[in-house]
């Protein structure tokens, strides 16, 4: 069927704002560390961050599956909840497998990707792998609420970005805090989005 440019548009400019949003969660807390934390401090958090999003790298793709899948279901008017479970199951395994992969081995795994030389990163990779968990969570939940055309996700989304900075901002005294903060921000959005879903 013909679609109005108009309404494409529409679509286009809140889509756009609910994929910024995302990136200042994915990106805010290598920004604001370098503002709050010396150069060494924040090359670390850096290098800790990264390792950290591998969790969504491997992640992302189910969501991205996902999204077309339920746009399709919605055109055939029918249902499409499993398929938004089985996408945040599939997220939930997939992350939390390579949690136990940074818990059990967390020094292996920084000594592969960076060398011996951050070594302080170590005891942090498992709380900053649940942050980035957290975040993949979020980003399927995001994502099905634009393949169903929902614009009300981003009233939790914006209070979730709002939290993550201000968390950032007043708990940088070491990288637990800054991951712990992390932490609680998304779970909060996480559980904002899951209402919204109910």
């Amino acid at each position: 069927k013909p679609v109005l440019l108009t309404a494409a548009k529409r679509y286009s400019w809140w889509t756009l704002g609910a994929l910024v949003l995302l990136a200042l969660l994915f990106n805010n807390d290598v920004i604001l560390v370098k503002h709050y934390l010396d150069a060494t401090q924040a090359g670390f958090y850096g290098a800790l961050s990264t390792v950290g999003k591998i969790v969504f790298f491997v992640t992302a793709p189910i969501a991205a599956v996902m999204f077309p899948l339920i746009s399709k279901q919605i055109a055939r008017n029918e249902k499409h909840y499993q398929l938004l479970l089985g996408g945040l199951g599939l997220v939930g395994v997939a992350g939390s497998l390579i949690l136990v992969v940074y818990q059990l081995a967390p020094g292996l795994v920084v000594r592969l990707v960076y060398g011996s030389a951050y070594n302080p990163i170590i005891p942090y990779l498992g709380l900053i792998g649940l942050v980035f968990l957290l975040y993949s969570l979020i980003f399927t939940m995001v994502q099905y609420f634009m393949s169903v055309g929902n614009k009300l996700m981003f009233v939790p989304l914006g209070i979730t970005t709002g939290l993550h900075y201000l968390a950032l901002s007043y708990y940088h005294s070491s990288f637990g805090d800054l991951a712990m903060g992390q932490a609680v921000a998304f779970s909060i959005g996480l559980i904002m989005l899951f209402l919204l879903y109910a």
